[in-house]
């Protein structure tokens, strides 16, 4: 027996709906607002959507106004930590910088390897983030800001990846990389 997962309705492709949605108008607003809330309520589940942008600049507007929906849905709680320009709490997901995390051709996390914030200490200003592909690490205040960290709700993906839904594209974590590749 297959099964076949329901989108929910705010996540259908819409043909109404123009094909980019630049976000100045109050309609499009609420539309991308809507698909939002609704990725959101999604997020961390088994049916979670991956946000594709079309360059590392929407990629990072994406990933503020991401952020900011789970936040909003009750999906990122608890205390946080400053990490260079960006504000780490538990669960969020975030992505490595260009030199990435430790020793180059050591041991360390490798650039653009993505991981999932799992605790933080306010008080001594470390957070513990788990990257999947390449273990889990204490970073204090300096190694925090040395890792250049940015969220990883949003990456960037060649036009044609994914599908355009209320303004933005979308697609499951599993088909990135085979569209990619």
């Amino acid at each position: 027996m297959t099964t076949t997962k329901r989108l929910d309705p705010a996540l259908r492709p819409n043909p109404t709906l123009p094909a980019y949605l630049d976000g100045n108008d109050p309609a499009e607003r609420a539309v991308r607002a809507k698909v939002l809330e609704t990725w959101a309520r999604q997020w961390g589940t088994a049916d979670e959507l991956v946000l594709l942008a079309s360059s590392r600049g929407e990629a990072s507007h994406l990933n503020r106004l991401a952020r900011s929906a789970l936040r909003t849905a009750g999906r990122l709680t608890g205390p946080a930590v400053s990490a260079g320009d960006v504000e780490l709490s538990p669960g969020d997901r975030v992505v490595t910088g260009a030199h990435g995390i430790g020793r180059p051709g050591g041991h360390g996390i490798p650039p653009g390897c993505l991981g999932d914030v799992r605790l933080v200490d306010p008080a001594d200003g470390t957070a513990i983030i788990d990257f999947p592909a390449a273990g889990v690490i204490r970073l204090n205040r300096g190694g925090l800001e040395r890792a250049a960290l940015a969220y990883g709700y949003a990456v960037p993906a060649p036009p044609g990846v994914g599908r355009r839904i209320g303004g933005l594209r979308l697609a499951t974590p599993a088909h990135i990389g085979a569209e990619i590749a």
